[in-house]
Formats: structure tokens, C-alpha cells, sequence
């Protein structure tokens, strides 16, 4: 287990750990404890929160467990903010560095699949703090293949696509998640969205909306993104997962419509 102590500016108090899990014992039982706490508590539904067994065989897979796809270095990643024995927060998130065959190269992406804090922690910094970890823990792991991270990648509930009942049962208010992703730099994705089948998933949601927040300086001066950049971005998420969720025909159908045009818009979210 990776423990690490870090500094923030925007918080006050001190001696706040972040824990890297890994697959050993003590890890494991951290995890347990992040998933019955935290992530069940904000994502109370089952049918869209990954299961922990999940999660674990996720992590086994960083040691070679599960054969992982010969193209691809991919790192599943659970980070807890924890100040003494008290769990603050936590981020799962995967490092995926692929080549795709759509474009033609490599691309080093992070997506992020979850950022909690614990509910009397919150507007205290701790989410900007995960978050900074986050990057830097990502971008660290792509100078290691002498690489650059292109793009932070994530799905949020997107409310015009809600009904009013659907809103009501969320714990966070989707129109203020769409705001605090717009304040992090994250932009839409000009296309629909179809959420993959992955690996622990019961089924998927189309109330989503992909956003990204570019690294590329380019994709950020010009507000868009070559539609196969995009393409082999979402083929690299999927390598990761044994079943070959882009093998589905919706899947296909949106991978098609993105190719079918020479760039895709970054649209603000608010």
C-alpha cells in the first residue's frame, strides 16, 4: 500500500494521508470500508455502482492477475483522503495508455469513474485536493512510458436528458455537478453518448453525458477534437474489460457516428 502525505493550501487543518491502494490485506479492508461508507452511500443504487468484487479484481489486475491486452498499460487506481482513522473522501479513476487502431497512435487518458467526499467534509477543498492527486499521480505514470497525459475523461448525469423524478432521487443536485465539472475545465462532448457495458456493471444509463477536460493545448485553443482522437480515446477505455463491450452494436453505432465527421465540439455545460 502507497501512503502519501500531501500539503494543500486550501486546507486548513493537517496531517491528511492519501492512500494509493493496492491488492494486499490492508488495502482490501480499506476498500470495503470507502465502499460501504462513502460510494454506497452516494451512488445507493446498485444497478449503476460498480460491485466490489468489481473493484478488486480491478486491482489484481494491475499485477498481472488478469491478462491485460497486449496494446494497452492500464492501471486501475482507488485514492482515500483519510485524516488519522477517519476516511474524508475517495477517487477511483483508471491510467489508460492504448494504442487504438481508429487513430492510428497511442493515448494516455485518465476516466474518472468516482469522486466522493464524505457529507460533513464537503465545500472544504478535499475534492480539489483528490482531484490535484489525481492528475499528478496519472501524469507521473505516463512520464514513466516517457508519455504525456492527453485528457481527463468522466460521465455526469446530464439533467436535460432527466426526468423530473430522476432528479429528485439524486443525492447531488445534477445541475450543480454539471456546474462544478464546467468550474474544473471539463467541457461536453458534441456527440450521444451511449455508456459502455464494463466489467461489474448490471447495465448502463443514458441519462449521461461524457465531458472532458483537455490537456492537449491544441483540443483547448481550438474547442475541439479530431473525431478519431475521440474514437481511439473511448476504444483505449474499453481494452481494459474481457468482455469487448465495443463488440455491442450500440456501441458501434456511436464509435461510427463519431468517425463519420472530421472533428467533435466541445460545448460548455452550463
Amino acid at each position: 500500500m502507497t501512503i502519501q502525505t500531501l500539503e494543500s493550501p486550501s486546507i486548513t487543518e493537517h496531517d491528511i494521508e492519501a492512500v494509493l491502494l493496492d491488492n494486499d490485506p490492508e488495502s482490501l479492508e480499506l476498500l470495503k470500508q470507502f465502499y460501504d461508507g462513502l460510494l454506497v452511500a452516494a451512488f445507493p443504487d446498485p444497478k449503476i455502482r460498480d460491485k466490489y468484487e468489481s473493484m478488486v479484481l480491478s486491482l489484481n489486475q494491475n499485477h498481472g492477475d488478469i491478462k491485460n491486452f497486449p496494446e494497452g498499460d492500464h492501471r486501475y487506481n482507488v485514492l482515500l483522503l483519510r485524516q488519522g482513522e477517519h476516511m474524508i473522501g475517495g477517487f477511483a479513476y483508471d491510467y489508460l495508455s492504448g494504442k487504438s487502431r481508429l487513430s492510428e497512435r497511442r493515448h494516455d487518458i485518465v476516466f474518472a469513474e468516482y469522486s466522493v467526499v464524505d457529507k460533513e467534509h464537503r465545500q472544504r477543498g478535499y475534492s480539489l485536493l483528490g482531484i490535484r492527486y489525481r492528475e499528478e499521480h496519472a501524469q507521473a505514470l505516463a512520464q514513466r512510458n516517457g508519455r504525456k497525459l492527453e485528457a481527463v475523461l468522466s460521465e455526469i448525469e446530464d439533467p436535460e436528458k432527466m426526468t423530473k423524478e430522476e432528479i429528485a432521487k439524486e443525492i447531488m443536485d445534477p445541475y450543480a455537478r454539471r456546474e462544478w465539472a464546467q468550474h474544473l475545465g471539463y467541457r461536453a462532448l458534441d456527440f450521444d453518448y451511449v455508456q459502455p457495458i464494463l466489467l461489474g456493471r448490471r447495465e448502463t444509463s443514458r441519462n449521461l453525458t461524457l465531458v472532458i477536460k483537455p490537456l492537449v493545448e491544441q483540443w483547448t485553443e481550438e474547442q475541439r477534437i479530431p473525431s478519431a482522437d475521440v474514437a481511439g480515446m473511448l476504444d483505449v477505455r474499453v481494452q481494459r474489460d474481457k468482455r469487448y463491450p465495443h463488440r455491442s452494436s450500440t456501441f458501434r453505432q456511436m464509435r461510427s457516428d463519431i468517425m463519420s465527421r472530421s472533428y467533435i465540439q466541445l460545448k460548455d455545460l452550463i
